[in-house]
């Protein structure tokens, strides 16, 4: 999140590299498996049909992008321009703009875009131009904000949730939207 400029051994901007591509790729090598899964005839142990699911991480930080959307002319370079929140949130509007996708291209999956909340883990550590109130966050954080074990409540909710809208993007916990309009929101 908010990384110094640079890029993956691949040559991509590295956040994009990184939020984006990677987990675009492992969905990508088990969708095999997933349409396999998803076209079985029969039912899971319950006896309700099979339930596919591709649940990715976007965040709030999405709002962050550039105005345009995604910049494709950016995504083989640093992209210093853009800065490092610039960057991030390209990296996350490009995953609610994917589970757009993936909702469109494969309806036999439910697929969901989440916003975990504002969680303790190291994520700001390497953050680099934020906001002086972010750093000033990150000293209080121990007291304000979201343990893990309450944090992934909301991946959780997008994993097994009967009212999980497919395409959709959710924050904590199971609110759907408000996404930015470049998210098509």
């Amino acid at each position: 999140m908010a990384a110094p400029p640079g890029l993956t051994q691949d040559g991509y901007e590295l956040q994009f590299g990184t939020n984006y591509l990677g987990h675009a790729l492992l969905a990508k090598l088990l969708l095999p498996l997933l349409e396999r899964t998803a076209d079985a005839s029969g039912t899971d142990t319950s006896g309700s049909p099979q339930d596919v699911r591709i649940v990715v991480i976007s965040s709030l930080g999405h709002v962050y992008a550039p105005k345009e959307g995604v910049l494709f002319d950016s995504l083989r370079s640093p992209a210093d321009d853009l800065g490092p929140f610039g960057r991030y949130g390209q990296s996350k509007l490009a995953m609610v703009l994917w589970t757009r996708y993936l909702a469109r291209k494969y309806p036999q999956f439910t697929c969901a875009s989440i916003h975990p909340g504002v969680v303790r883990t190291n994520l700001m550590n390497s953050a680099t131009g934020s906001p002086l109130v972010i750093r000033l966050l990150g000293k209080v954080a121990e007291w304000i904000v979201t343990p893990v074990n309450q944090g992934v409540h909301n991946q959780f909710w997008a994993s097994v949730s009967k009212d999980v809208k497919s395409g959709e993007y959710y924050e904590p916990v199971g609110i759907g939207g408000p996404v930015s309009p470049l998210g098509g929101g």
